[in-house]
């Protein structure tokens, strides 16, 4: 009986583990979305200031 818990409670640490793990997973991909979407808008702003000759190239 105490065998068995003991099983239990490591298959449900395993669970939680993979549980936190996927998620991790998932903001990352979004938070890397985000910044290559803004890495992208970045470099538009940049270009477009300098053909307004706002800012010089840096």
């Amino acid at each position: 009986m105490l065998t068995i818990q003991f099983i239990i409670s490591i298959l449900m640490v395993l669970v939680l583990v993979m549980l936190i793990i996927n998620t991790i997973r998932k903001y990352d991909s979004v938070l890397r979305a985000d910044v290559k979407r803004l890495r992208a808008e970045n470099e538009a702003l940049r270009k477009e200031l300098l053909k307004r000759g706002i800012v010089e190239y840096v």
